[in-house]
């Protein structure tokens, strides 16, 4: 791989990149394994509970566009630094909490350190990897890691969890920031937009922040403490105050962090409101999951760890390889459809969660449907969320699209638990009936989290914008008939 920095040089750093993109999404999914010991040891209520993984969510989706405007301002070198610091040493005090609110907070700011860190190392790639076939290569290895981080996760999650106790998924960020921080001060040269003074829309990312985390409080919290208490409703209230504040500023500002004029794009709006959609069902299905096997089929979390290492291979497999040739057989937009469609299945099996099932016949087939749907849709996505957006404007359309992703996920899990306490009548009971019913409810409702998103992909998404893109992220030689005719 040649590039101005050496092949050597380009390489290794290419390898930094991809590691410090391996620990923010290996930090996803090895949370959700050890979620319910989490659980037991600090006493989180179901409701509470969600936190632990909507807090990185926001933090993350909600600063994802402003962090990557400070990058351009400050340099992208020493913002991915700050990032992978920030990250190791919240982590460090995350894996020391000893309350409900420590960890809350320790896992919001390890949000911010990915924020910092995602648009940060994607800017590098691109201004290291200039030429297009150069560009490809980098961005393949990197989704394919991003792939690879969640597999693993999820192994390691249990096998952590199991050996070492939950503290310790989170003290392995620590070598591993630091260790990554270390190498790129010594490798990576620091790049900007030269002549280029970006402005930061730092109201923007306040209001729709803040705007957000009161509705998810409100949501998350209503069923406990009254829909119409005076808290809940003034929650309501505040979230709506935000979020239609940050509208208004997007509107009104000349650098809005949330250009809305980028919407007008249909390929871009539809693969935004599928990955929303998807994003908020599957991360609530996979929280849920790790209950139900270890709560209601008392599987040990280093077992569960492993049952979910099969949906991890699919979506890898999936993701990195298979998606990009079935979308150079059969066209973006079908593929994106299929995915959602092998999801929809997997979820529908999954609605009839039995409270004395069994793992192969109750539980596998759901979560490999699931797994290879995702992977499925997942690159089809990228590809569509960036089609007909002119080359100054690529990275903005990847960080809009890896925003609704972690938005996505964090108002799907405040939802849809929502909705699981409602189910199980909104007691903190033992009783299996009780939770297997919450979960039923639950997943009905992911369920049509992801039929909307297939509406919304077979509406918005349109084959003559999106197709031609594919080059970015698939393999080097496709063929002309997945092209764009522009």
């Amino acid at each position: 791989m040649k590039s101005n920095q050496g092949t050597t040089g380009s390489i290794l750093i290419l390898i930094l990149l991809s590691m410090a993109q391996f620990m923010v999404v290996l930090d996803f999914s090895i949370v959700n394994v050890a979620i319910t010991t989490i659980q037991k040891e600090l006493h989180f209520t179901q409701a509470n509970l969600q936190w632990i993984i909507t807090s990185y969510a926001l933090t993350f989706g909600g600063l994802l566009l402003l962090a990557g405007g400070i990058g351009d301002l400050y340099g992208r070198k020493r913002i991915l630094i700050i990032g992978l610091i920030l990250f190791s040493i919240v982590s460090l005090i995350g894996g020391l909490a000893q309350s409900q609110l420590m960890l809350i907070i320790s896992r919001a700011v390890q949000g911010i350190g990915a924020a910092l860190i995602m648009p940060s190392a994607m800017a590098i790639i691109t201004s290291i990897f200039t030429s297009q076939r150069e560009r490809q290569k980098a961005l393949s290895v990197l989704g394919a890691v991003g792939s690879s981080g969640f597999a693993a996760g999820v192994f390691l999650g249990g096998v952590l969890t199991a050996t070492l106790g939950w503290r310790s998924i989170f003290f392995i960020n620590i070598p591993i920031g630091i260790a990554v921080a270390l190498l790129a001060y010594k490798l990576i040269p620091e790049t900007t937009n030269k002549g280029i003074k970006p402005k930061l829309d730092i109201a923007g990312a306040t209001t729709i922040t803040l705007g957000l985390t009161a509705f998810i409080y409100a949501v998350s919290s209503g069923g406990e403490r009254g829909w119409f208490s005076t808290d809940i409703v003034f929650s309501f209230l505040i979230a709506i105050v935000f979020l239609v504040s940050f509208v208004i500023i997007e509107r009104k500002t000349k650098n809005p962090l949330l250009p809305f004029t980028m919407f007008k794009l249909p390929s871009l709006r539809g693969a935004n409101i599928s990955a929303f959609l998807w994003f908020g069902a599957f991360s609530t299905v996979f929280l849920l999951l790790s209950q139900y096997l270890q709560d209601i089929l008392h599987y040990s979390v280093l077992v569960t760890g492993l049952m979910f290492l099969p949906m991890g291979i699919a979506m890898f497999i999936m993701a990195s390889y298979l998606s990009s040739k079935l979308m150079n057989r059969f066209n973006t937009k079908p593929v994106i459809i299929a995915g959602f469609i092998l999801g929809a299945i997997g979820l529908f099996l999954l609605t009839t969660l039995p409270a004395n099932g069994n793992y192969w016949q109750n539980v596998f087939p759901g979560m490999i449907l699931l797994g290879l749907g995702g992977g499925t849709s997942f690159v089809g996505l990228l590809v569509a969320s960036v089609a007909g957006v002119s080359a100054d404007q690529q990275g903005l359309a990847s960080g809009i699209i890896n925003t609704s992703r972690q938005i996505g996920s964090a108002v799907g899990i405040s939802v849809l638990i929502a909705i699981e306490e409602v189910g199980a009548q909104g007691m903190q009971s033992t009783s299996t009936t009780e939770f297997t019913t919450g979960i039923h409810y639950a997943f009905i409702g992911a369920l049509i989290f992801v039929v909307l998103g297939i509406i919304s992909a077979f509406i918005f998404i349109k084959e003559k914008e999106c197709d031609f893109v594919i080059k970015r992220i698939g393999p080097q030689k496709i063929s002309n008939k997945v092209m764009c005719l522009q």
